[in-house]
């Protein structure tokens, strides 16, 4: 009787497991190791929330032609009313170059972002969830394009004597107004890919520890690669990032603003 007693939980359990919704994957939250998004290949995940945002990064390698992307990311629960909150921006080798939208027609809850270009690029997608606490499940697909075709092996250039570059720069300033979809100013600064170590601080007013992770900068190699994010310093205002690299060429200094319409003026130094 207890043996029989014992199958019957056994199989009301599998009953139960069979009928649970599916649980969301956590994706990639690293942009330099972002996953892959292949045409036509959805992909699910979930993200909590968090005033100071929550990511997940992916990349497709757009192959060029002018053929047009569609990048469509459906979140659950559906609610128009954070469409500012859950979205997703679209990077490529030379920085920002746009964020999803809500379409003119359908669902008021995708968010959709389009992109044509002449030369082929991999871009960076960061999907992102600044709600207080409402954790999301999404689906995310680019469409539209063909698999990039792997290119031809590069031909290493000749070698020439190391082009002299400034160590350092004069202060650059300006002022962002935040947005929950990020606001960003960015600067281009030389580098000489001999190893060397370059420091990068931003002097940022007002500051405090709400905006302490809404705003910063990252920088980002010639080639679109994150190479180093600020870390904030003991001193209130200040943000610092240090990086080296055997690849010269002009790096790109990203300074953000996720807040929400609150203005923050900058100074920015190496």
């Amino acid at each position: 009787m207890r043996a029989r007693q014992l199958s019957i939980m056994m199989l009301l359990a599998l009953v139960i497991l069979g009928s649970a919704p599916a649980v969301a994957l956590a994706r990639s939250a690293d942009p330099d190791n972002p996953e892959l998004l292949r045409p036509n290949e959805a992909r699910t995940g979930g993200l909590p929330g968090a005033p100071a945002g929550s990511f997940a990064f992916f990349a497709v390698d757009y192959p060029g032609g002018e053929q047009e992307l569609v990048l469509r990311m459906t979140p659950r629960p559906a609610d128009p009313s954070v469409a500012n909150q859950i979205a997703f921006n679209v990077y490529g080798p030379d920085g920002p170059i746009g964020s999803s939208r809500t379409p003119d027609e359908g669902d008021p809850s995708v968010r959709e972002f389009r992109y044509t270009a002449s030369s082929p690029a991999r871009l960076l997608i960061q999907v992102y969830n600044y709600t207080l606490n409402t954790t999301i499940d999404y689906t995310i697909v680019a469409s539209g394009i063909a698999a990039a075709a792997p290119g031809p092996a590069e031909t290493p250039p000749p070698s020439q004597e190391p082009q002299v570059l400034p160590e350092t720069g004069p202060p650059t300033s300006g002022t962002i107004v935040g947005s929950l979809g990020g606001a960003f100013a960015t600067i281009t600064i030389p580098y000489p890919g001999d190893g060397s170590s370059v420091t990068v601080e931003a002097t940022i007013a007002p500051d405090d520890p709400v905006l302490e992770k809404a705003v910063g900068l990252n920088v980002y190699t010639p080639d679109g690669h994150l190479i180093a994010q600020a870390t904030s310093r003991s001193t209130p205002g200040r943000r610092q990032a240090t990086f080296s690299s055997d690849v010269g060429g002009s790096y790109t200094v990203q300074i953000y603003n996720y807040t929400d319409g609150t203005p923050v003026s900058y100074t920015v130094s190496w």
